[in-house]
C-alpha cells in the first residue's frame, strides 16, 4: 500500500505549479477564463471549479488519516487486523505530515505572488525560487518635514516598502537587500514613539511602530533575516563593514532631531513650505547618497533644497535657467527631480495666468522667481556656522 500513497506526494509536487500556473492563465488569457466559465455552467462540474477538483486528491490522504484514526480507536488490542491498523496509520500519518508540508511551502510561495499582482508600479519580478514571505505590517517612516504611513514586506532577503491606495492594491515605493543592512533600536522622543532605524547603503530609515509589541517583532525578524543572509554570505562581511563605517557612524538621535525640527506640528502644520534644516558637517562622514567618504577633494555640500549633505557629484550646481534666466542652485538630483516638476507646474500656471490677464508683468523674471523661492523652498544662502553648531 505504501508505494501507492507516494503516489500522493508526486501529485502534490505537480499541484503547486499547476494552481500557479491555473491563476496567471485566467488572468492573462480571456478565451481560457471564458472557457472555465462555461464548464462551471455545466451539471457535469456540479458548481465546482477546476481548482475545486485539483485538490480532491490532496484531501484525501487526511480523510483516510481520520478513517483509520477511528477505527484503531473501536478497534480492541487484542483484534487481529489491530497491528495492521496501527501500522498503515503510521504510514498514512508519514505522507499526510509530507503533504502538510508541501502545501505550507506553496502558500508561503503563493503569497509572494499575491504580493506582486498587488505592487503597483514595480517592475522587479520578486518571485523567486528562494524567496519566502515573512511579515508584513504598516509603520511609520520619518522623512524631511513629514511622516507618511507605509506598508512594509519582509521577506528572507528583500524589504519592499509602499503606499496603501485601497484594499489589496499598494503603490511601489522602494524595494532594498537586506544584506548589506542593519537594524539599530532607537530611543523614543518627545514626538515619536517605538522607533527603529535600518540603516542601508544608500539610506537610513527612521521608523515608528504602532506599539513596542510590534517594534520588537519587526527588529527580531529583521536581525534573524540579515543574520541568516550573512552566514550564507560570509565574503560580503568586509563590505558589509565598510558601508557601516560610513554609514552607521552617523549619530541617529542627531540626525532624527533635524528631522523632527523640520516637521509641522499642530501649532504650524499649514506651513507645509518651511526652509530646509541643514544637518551639520561633523553628523556625516560619507555622502548621503552615493556614500563616497569625504576627503580633502570630495567635499561637503548642502542641497538647498532638503539639506542633506552630498558630494559635488551628487550635488552640483544646477542650472535652472530653462525655467528661470540666470537661475542656479545647488541642488541634489533626488531634490531636483522633485522641483523639476513644480517649476513646470508653476510655469504652466504663469503663462495661464498671462493668457487671461493683458499685463506682461504677471510673468517678470522677478515674480517666478519669488514663486520659486516661496513654493520650492530653497534657501538661497546656507546659514552660518554658528547656525550650524
Amino acid at each position: 500500500m505504501a508505494p501507492f500513497l507516494r503516489a500522493y506526494t508526486v501529485y502534490s509536487n505537480s499541484y503547486n505549479s499547476s494552481i500557479l500556473l491555473l491563476s496567471s492563465l485566467t488572468k492573462s488569457n480571456p478565451s481560457f477564463s471564458s472557457f472555465l466559465s462555461k464548464c462551471l455552467l455545466k451539471p457535469a462540474s456540479k458548481g465546482l471549479n477546476l481548482s475545486s477538483y485539483l485538490i480532491m486528491p490532496i484531501q484525501r490522504i487526511p480523510r483516510y488519516k481520520l478513517l483509520l484514526e477511528n477505527l484503531l480507536a473501536k478497534s480492541p488490542e487484542n483484534h487481529v487486523d489491530y497491528v495492521d491498523l496501527k501500522e498503515a496509520l503510521t504510514m498514512i500519518g508519514s505522507v499526510a505530515s509530507e503533504l502538510d508540508e508541501r502545501l505550507l511551502q506553496f502558500q508561503i510561495k503563493h503569497r509572494v505572488l499575491d504580493i506582486q499582482n498587488s505592487l503597483v508600479g514595480m517592475d522587479e519580478d520578486i518571485v523567486k525560487p528562494t524567496r519566502v514571505f515573512f511579515k508584513e505590517g504598516d509603520l511609520k517612516k520619518i522623512s524631511d518635514r513629514v511622516v507618511n504611513t507605509r506598508h512594509f514586506f519582509l521577506f528572507n532577503d528583500l524589504l519592499i516598502y509602499a503606499q496603501k491606495e485601497k484594499k489589496n492594491l499598494y503603490r511601489f515605493k522602494h524595494s532594498f537587500p537586506l544584506l548589506q543592512c542593519w537594524v539599530k533600536d532607537l530611543p523614543d522622543t518627545p514626538r515619536f514613539n517605538c522607533l527603529f532605524q535600518i540603516i542601508s547603503p544608500n539610506k537610513t530609515y527612521f521608523l515608528c511602530a504602532p506599539s513596542e509589541a510590534d517594534k520588537q517583532s519587526w527588529m527580531k525578524m529583521l536581525n534573524e533575516v540579515i543574520t541568516n543572509l550573512v552566514q550564507q554570505n560570509p565574503d560580503c562581511e568586509a563590505q558589509r563593514s565598510s558601508i557601516f563605517e560610513k554609514r552607521g557612524s552617523m549619530s541617529p538621535s542627531e540626525i532624527l532631531k533635524e528631522l523632527e525640527n523640520s516637521i509641522p506640528t499642530e501649532e504650524n502644520e499649514n506651513e507645509i513650505r518651511t526652509k530646509p534644516i541643514w544637518l551639520k558637517d561633523q553628523m556625516v562622514k560619507a555622502c548621503m547618497h552615493c556614500s563616497s567618504s569625504f576627503t580633502m577633494t570630495r567635499r561637503r555640500h548642502h542641497c538647498r533644497k532638503c539639506g542633506k549633505i552630498y558630494c559635488n557629484d551628487c550635488c552640483p550646481v544646477t542650472d535652472l535657467s530653462q525655467y528661470l534666466p540666470g537661475k542656479k542652485a545647488r541642488i541634489c538630483k533626488t531634490c531636483f527631480e522633485e522641483i523639476s516638476v513644480q517649476l513646470t507646474e508653476m510655469m504652466n500656471h504663469h503663462s495661464s495666468s498671462d493668457a487671461l490677464d493683458a499685463s506682461p508683468n504677471n510673468t517678470s523674471p522677478a515674480s517666478l522667481n519669488s514663486s520659486f523661492n516661496s513654493q520650492c523652498s530653497i534657501d538661497e544662502e546656507p546659514p552660518s556656522s554658528t547656525e550650524l553648531k
